[in-house]
């Protein structure tokens, strides 16, 4: 008696007597049971596939980029793009799985969990606004306060950045596929960093990993820094306009916000990593540049390169800087008034003054700003020389190198001044007479 398999009644081959015929029907059940499911899941949408469009179509969303008011500055509450200032690549969200494993392999996982890594999105068309690489920017406000950091202080600063400031990142929730409010979402995800340990393999450059962490901790904290070293004491307390290059540093680490050059790969192609690494110039060229002018400037930090400069984008970047609140100074008016104040201490102030310059300034005669605000207190004209006056000072009689003050033309305006001051009171109007 012979044994017929279903395929050898469709019309197969048969098989002989030592060979172990099985349940060949097994297959065609196993093949329905896997088509229900993939039917089942294709209609419930927990298709790899289908979880990777609505994905993509979540986090590259267009976005409205926003601003709280149109005088060119960055403010607190904005929707803005933190853009690469040298490629136009702009700070994303990483939301495929991918970023959350390099964010737990970095260790930056959080409490909860949730973390995503932070990329630099391919320059041109991929850098337009969108959801996963739009971010809002939040004050930092210290759980405890302190003389350095009080807790109103914040909100005592006005609504926009001041260079010097500490500030948060939060990425738009609507790259989560969750609502756009002002806290960034139920869950809101921060721009941190590690603040210090040894390298990981989070990150391809062996440096300090940049993410979105759902902890709003110190390594969440950043602050906007001028790029340039020698005006960066001059620039804190001062707005941020849109537009300007500046130096993100990580408070935790002091480590700038770097632009990293391996790729990494993501929903959307082959990104950019950043990382928290200070690509600072080893200090030759700025040494002879200070040497050839004949300054010393070995205090100062090395310049930042290119990797480490960013820019806000709130709108569209501004031309030039707006002018301030309250009236234009008029330079004569102020020349005038700094000649008053230094004669009415001695009626050789105008002379005083000129020898302090001369002293003071390098040997193109240029003076710092620090130097000629000290110098114009020490002669007398202390309320004359506000923050307001020696920028003004510098705008008008500026110097060979930057922040610096042109002394002797300087002096030479202040002593002209001083004689007409002399010549049109009564006393010099009676010794031109005689």
């Amino acid at each position: 008696m012979h044994s017929y398999t279903p395929q050898q009644t469709s019309g197969g081959p048969r098989y002989g007597a030592g060979v172990i015929v099985g349940n060949w029907a097994e297959d065609d059940v196993q093949r329905a049971a896997s088509l229900r499911a993939l039917t089942a899941a294709a209609g419930a949408g927990a298709l790899t596939s289908t979880r990777f469009r609505d994905r993509v179509a979540l986090a590259g969303a267009p976005a409205k980029l926003s601003r709280a008011a149109g005088d060119g500055f960055v403010h607190f509450g904005d929707l803005l793009q933190l853009l690469h200032a040298p490629t136009s690549r702009a700070l994303a969200v990483d939301t495929s799985p991918d970023g959350a494993a390099a964010a737990r392999g970095c260790g930056a996982a959080g409490d909860d969990g949730g973390a995503l890594r932070a990329v630099a999105t391919a320059p041109g068309g991929a850098a337009a606004p969108a959801a996963r690489s739009t971010l809002l920017l939040h004050r930092y406000t210290p759980l405890r306060p302190s003389p350095l950091e009080p807790a109103g202080g914040a909100d005592a600063a006005g609504p926009a950045l001041l260079y010097g400031q500490k500030l948060l990142l939060l990425s738009n929730p609507e790259a989560r596929g969750e609502p756009l409010d002002a806290r960034g979402g139920g869950a809101p995800l921060y721009l941190a960093a590690r603040a210090a340990g040894a390298p990981v393999a989070g990150c391809l450059g062996r440096r300090r990993p940049v993410h979105f962490a759902p902890d709003p901790s110190y390594d969440a904290v950043w602050a906007a820094h001028a790029p340039d070293p020698a005006l960066r004491p001059q620039s804190l307390g001062r707005p941020v306009p849109a537009g300007a290059p500046l130096l993100l540093v990580h408070c935790a680490s002091n480590a700038g916000l770097c632009l990293g050059g391996g790729g990494v790969p993501t929903d959307f192609g082959l990104e950019a990593e950043v990382c928290a690494h200070a690509a600072a110039s080893n200090g030759l060229q700025l040494g002879l540049e200070a040497a050839a002018r004949g300054d010393d400037l070995r205090s100062l930090p090395p310049r930042p390169l290119d990797s480490n400069l960013w820019t806000f984008a709130n709108g569209g970047p501004v031309e030039q800087l707006p002018p301030g609140d309250g009236p234009l100074l008029d330079t004569g008016a102020l020349l005038g008034a700094i000649a008053r104040a230094v004669t009415a201490v001695r009626p050789d102030g105008a002379a005083v003054l000129d020898a302090k310059l001369l002293r003071l300034g390098d040997r193109r005669g240029d003076v710092e700003a620090g130097d000629l605000q000290l110098a114009l207190r020490q002669c007398g004209a202390g309320g004359e020389a506000d923050e307001e006056a020696v920028c003004h000072l510098l705008a008008e009689y500026a110097g060979a190198a930057p922040g610096r003050v042109a002394g002797r033309v300087l002096a030479a305006a202040i002593r002209q001044h001083a004689a007409a001051e002399a010549v049109g009171s009564p006393k010099g109007a009676v010794a031109a007479r005689a």
